[in-house]
């Protein structure tokens, strides 16, 4: 993803994927350039993303968004973890991706973070996977290069405290020294990182245009 200015604000687009993302801005300096944004960037999928900063509902409102991801940011240092069992659970292997890609996707339709964007370089995931009957049933995909869990998609808060665990053992054991995580609220998924350690620190929002 590439970082440029428009009038001055900072933007990320993916000209390949039409992809563009403009973060915690403010109604002053949207109004500066959304009629670049349209100009320019019509036909790419354009999102407002807000990090622990009150979004400008108004403003939003106003020129379309609609919410789409409405999380908990949430934090794990190694001295608050709280390890569950995870027995049965494995870090996905090459061989299975294509089993994975197809529930992720699935799963997940609107994930930016899709199986595409994915396999262009696996070296920068970790993905841990809940096998049954031989198909993978739940996993949890961990970013290498920020040390952040993307997803986790299991049924019950075991399942899902097993795999956060798999994945903040793996990060802590090859010197992550924070682990970061978007938890829907009140979710299985929210109720397990807190479990397991995590801290609420902030939230995100992120709006579709």
């Amino acid at each position: 993803m590439q970082k440029i200015s428009i009038n001055g604000v900072e933007v990320f687009v993916e000209p390949e994927e039409k992809y563009l993302q403009i973060n915690d801005i403010n109604e002053a300096d949207l109004g500066k350039i959304w009629g670049l944004v349209l100009g320019e960037y019509g036909d790419y999928d354009k999102w407002l993303c807000y990090h622990s900063t009150i979004p400008p509902t108004s403003l939003i409102e106003e020129v379309g968004g609609v919410l789409v991801d409405d999380s908990v940011e949430m934090r794990l240092v190694p001295n608050q973890f709280c390890p569950a069992q995870f027995l049965g659970v494995q870090r996905l292997t090459k061989a299975d991706f294509d089993e994975f890609a197809q529930l992720h996707d699935r799963l997940n339709p609107d994930m930016y973070w899709n199986s595409q964007r994915m396999v262009q370089d696996l070296s920068h995931w970790a993905v841990f996977v809940v096998l049954n009957g031989g198909k993978i049933t739940a996993y949890t995909m961990l970013a290498l290069w920020n040390w952040e869990i993307y997803k986790v998609a299991a049924e019950t808060i075991s399942q899902n405290a097993a795999l956060i665990t798999a994945a903040a053992q793996f990060a802590f054991e090859n010197g992550a020294k924070e682990l970061l995580y978007m938890a829907d609220d009140g979710t299985n998924a929210h109720q397990a990182a807190l479990k397991t350690g995590f801290l609420q620190t902030g939230f995100y929002k992120g709006y579709k245009l």
